[in-house]
């Protein structure tokens, strides 16, 4: 038998029922006004155990009015002769202890006859002992309705998870198309990897500069972006947090465009691991006399040539005001609104414009 205390065991039973609840529609209200407001009849037999957290009460805090402190008198309150609905009740809520902390205060509620004293007390210390163990949890980790934009496994969320996962989101139409060509087209390195070259006249602090190419993964999440393929084949986006944008420097007094050209093409052509974010990089040619190159590597399938412009303006802007330009979260609520369409009709919209066309067309994305 699984020993019920083990910090595996109590993990992934706390994912488990997570998402079991997270698939409940509303929070549950519809079962009540379904089961009591409209006479609807159920096949599944009513709920024998009841968990009902009331809250957190504060004492203290301001306001119009306050507890004087732990009373003991808040929670669900019913005559010892009522009938109870149900075989077991949990009744939790939290009060503010005397060391100014929170102890949840649980009562257990039987109707008489159907469980010994004993019973209730062995019920009792499997509580204790389950909720210590969980509250000992150093973190529980992810689940996969943390990322709902993707039909994932626990097995699928465990592969990816870690510190720095932020979210999981599913791969644009273009994005697909860009992966399959960057994987399996063998002829492609370097197709899809574009390059900027910026000129920067006088003094250049290297150690600044590079924060700032870090700051932009912030302020652009999807920029530090990987691409994994799940156990099913299917490909997802992952998005990590805290990480670095990659920064060399080169010293090269005197080096001639000819040279400065072949340099960069020989990182563009290198390609990235598009299963190792972030897919961009930065290369600072030092050519001398106050004359600097910063050159900027990335990955078509994170960046096109409209999202070049603000990358470059933030950058900067960060380079000369460090902390001076708010995050964006744009691209998560782009995927979002683009999982909410509908491919059919799209589809149909689509197949009546393009009725009229003759034959094939040149069209590329």
């Amino acid at each position: 038998a699984p020993d019920l205390t083990a910090p595996a065991y109590l993990t992934a039973a706390l994912k488990a029922v997570k998402d079991d609840l997270a698939r409940v529609p509303g929070n549950g209200v519809p079962y009540g006004a379904l089961r009591y407001l409209t006479g609807a009849t159920f096949d599944a037999p009513a709920p024998q155990v009841l968990f009902n957290y009331l809250g957190r009460f504060d004492a203290g805090a301001s306001g119009d009015w306050q507890l004087a402190g732990t009373t003991g008198q808040l929670g669900e309150k019913r005559d010892p002769r009522m009938r109870l609905p149900r075989a077991l009740e949990f009744n939790a809520i939290a009060e503010p202890a005397a060391n100014g902390a929170y102890e949840l205060v649980t009562t257990v509620s039987w109707p008489e006859g159907l469980f010994t004293d004993d019973d209730i007390t062995t019920i009792g210390d499997y509580f204790r002992v389950a909720l210590a163990g969980l509250a000992a949890l150093d973190e529980g980790g992810h689940s996969p309705s943390d990322f709902p934009l993707v039909p994932l496994t626990q097995a699928d969320v465990d592969a990816l998870d870690g510190p720095a996962l932020r979210d999981i989101l599913p791969l644009t139409p273009l994005q697909e198309g860009l992966y399959f060509h960057s994987v399996f087209d063998d002829d492609s390195a370097g197709a899809y990897v574009e390059q900027q070259l910026l000129t920067l006249d006088g003094e250049v602090d290297e150690a600044r500069l590079a924060a700032a190419a870090t700051r932009l993964l912030t302020l652009y999440p999807n920029l530090a972006a990987r691409f994994v393929a799940l156990a099913d084949g299917r490909v997802v986006s992952v998005l990590d947090g805290g990480a670095e944008a990659p920064f060399t420097t080169l010293d090269r007094p005197g080096i001639t465009d000819d040279e400065l050209r072949d340099l960069a093409e020989r990182d563009r052509r290198a390609g990235f691991d598009l299963a190792t974010g972030p897919l961009m990089r930065y290369t600072l040619v030092r050519a001398g006399a106050g004359r600097n190159v910063l050159v900027q590597t990335v990955h078509h399938i994170i960046a096109d040539g409209w999202s070049v412009p603000p990358m470059l303006r933030s950058l900067l802007a960060e380079y000369h005001a460090p902390g001076t330009v708010y995050p964006r979260g744009g691209f998560p609520d782009y995927v979002s609104w683009l999982a909410g369409r509908d491919d059919d009709e799209s589809d149909r919209v689509w197949r009546g414009e393009l009725a009229e066309l003759p034959g094939a067309d040149g069209v590329e994305p």
